[in-house]
C-alpha cells in the first residue's frame, strides 16, 4: 500500500544515540536506579535534574550531540519525492525532538515532554502531555485530521514497547531492530533497516 502518512519515532530510530540515557548521565543519575525506582522516576530523575542541569549543558551536551541515523536522510528524502507526507511522533522532549526535525527537514512532530528552566538557566521541572503510549496516539489522530485520513492508512515505525498503541491504532506499525516478542506480536511488518519502508510501499 501506499501510505498517507510515515510516522516515527524518535529515540533508536530516527537517532541512533539514547537521548533519555544520555540525559541521564549528564545529570548524575544512579545507573541502577533507573530501574529499581521506576514508580517513582520522574519525581526521583527531576531532583537529579534540578540539582545538576542547565540550559546551557541540556544544549551542548544533548541538544547539539544528537546522532542521526544515517539510514534516515535517505529514506526521508525518498518519501518526500513520493509526496508521502512524514511527522516524528516522539516520547521524547521538544527541544531535542525539534532539533532531529530541523536537521532532517520533517515540518510535523510531536512530542510529550517539556524541560521547564528559569531565568537563571536552571532546571525546574518537567511537564507531559500526558501517559506515552496514549500521547502518541493522539497525536497520531491529531495529525491524520489534518491531513484527512485514517489511522489505519498510514505506517508508524518504532523500536519499544511504548510504541505498541501507535502500533494496534495504525495496524501497519513496522518494528525496527528489535527483537522483544511483545514488539514482534503486534508488529504489521519487522525491519533492520530503515530503507526496506521502500519495499513495503508498493502501488
Amino acid at each position: 500500500m501506499i501510505p498517507k502518512i510515515v510516522f516515527f519515532d524518535c529515540d533508536g530510530v530516527l537517532i541512533t544515540s539514547n537521548t533519555w540515557e544520555s540525559l541521564l548521565k549528564l545529570a548524575k543519575f544512579p545507573k541502577n536506579e533507573n530501574d529499581r525506582l521506576w514508580k517513582k522516576w520522574i519525581e526521583i530523575q527531576s531532583g537529579y535534574l534540578r540539582k545538576n542541569l542547565t540550559k546551557q549543558k541540556y544544549q551542548k551536551e544533548i541538544v547539539e550531540k544528537i546522532l542521526i541515523n544515517k539510514d534516515a536522510r535517505e529514506i526521508i528524502t525518498y518519501l518526500k519525492k513520493k509526496n508521502i507526507p512524514v511527522a516524528i511522533i516522539s516520547s521524547g522532549e521538544i527541544d531535542y525532538v525539534r532539533a532531529v526535525a530541523n536537521e532532517l527537514k520533517i515540518k510535523i512532530f510531536k512530542v510529550n515532554t517539556y524541560f521547564r528552566f528559569n531565568q537563571a538557566g536552571k532546571f525546574v521541572r518537567m511537564d507531559f502531555h500526558t501517559e506515552d503510549p496514549i500521547a502518541k496516539v493522539s497525536h497520531i489522530k491529531e495529525i491524520c485530521r489534518l491531513y484527512n485520513c485514517l489511522p489505519e492508512e498510514t505506517f508508524f515505525v518504532g523500536d519499544s514497547n511504548n510504541d505498541l498503541k501507535a502500533f494496534k491504532l495504525t495496524q501497519h506499525g513496522i518494528l525496527y531492530k528489535t527483537k522483544d516478542p511483545d514488539c514482534q506480536k503486534f508488529a504489521w511488518k519487522m525491519i533492520e533497516n530503515l530503507n526496506e519502508l521502500k519495499n513495503l510501499i508498493t502501488v
